[in-house]
């Protein structure tokens, strides 16, 4: 009976000593707390890594239980940035390819870090991860509209000379006194034009610039034979 007792207040005291110094107490705070059983106003909690505090979540007099967390640490160290591209554009990004990013009011070099292998089947998206320089201050979850340049080279061409045949971005080219369609990489897009991935057929031939045209037309000359 009290040998059992005296274990069990054994495996206690040693767990209290364990809470205290996991709360950041020094060791002769404790032993001040053990030797005086003088409880103190404050004490000093030390967190395990370096970082900002983002979030407190306790307030003066509450009283909280071992399993809460006071607050949220925004780590010290490299942040990344995370996007929402269109999946015909997020194809053509290569890992560890160099960018430039317009974000929060900054413009950076960056790079592609990740491509997640996951697409977002309602907007049909990929998210890909670029790094952030340390020198700049952002926050976790910060949220804004970031501009991506590629330096890549790209032929530019309106968007009503591409078409989509059997679900793949085509254009129509001149081929021994014809037109025939040649299937294209989407790099980039704005309001009225395409920015296209060069390729060595290309400049050797002559491009239609409107496509649903010279569709339209042959589709019709398919319906007189």
């Amino acid at each position: 009976g009290a040998d059992a007792e005296y274990k069990a207040d054994k495996i206690r005291f040693s767990s209290s000593k364990a809470v205290l110094k996991g709360y950041g107490a020094s060791d002769k705070r404790v032993r001040e707390l053990i030797n005086n059983f003088k409880i103190e106003k404050s004490i000093p909690i030390k967190a395990s890594v370096s970082g900002k505090i983002l979030k407190l979540n306790v307030k003066v007099g509450e009283r909280v239980e071992p399993t809460k967390a006071f607050f949220v640490i925004q780590e010290s160290g490299a942040l990344w940035l995370e996007a929402d591209i269109p999946l015909k554009v997020a194809r053509n990004i290569k890992d560890k390819e160099k960018v430039t990013i317009d974000f929060g009011g900054d413009r950076f070099k960056s790079t592609v870090l990740l491509h997640s292998p996951i697409i977002n089947s309602q907007n049909q998206t990929q998210k890909i991860r670029f790094s952030l320089p340390r020198k700049l201050k952002f926050l976790t979850g910060q949220k804004e509209i970031a501009n991506i340049s590629i330096g890549k080279k790209t032929l530019l061409l309106p968007k009503k000379s591409v078409i989509s045949l059997d679900g793949k971005e085509s254009i129509f080219i001149e081929k021994d006194g014809g037109y025939e369609p040649f299937k294209v990489d989407i790099i980039a897009e704005d309001k009225s034009s395409y920015f296209i991935k060069p390729k060595d057929e290309l400049k050797r031939t002559s491009i239609v610039v409107n496509s649903v045209a010279i569709l339209k037309s042959m589709l019709e000359g398919e319906g007189d034979e």
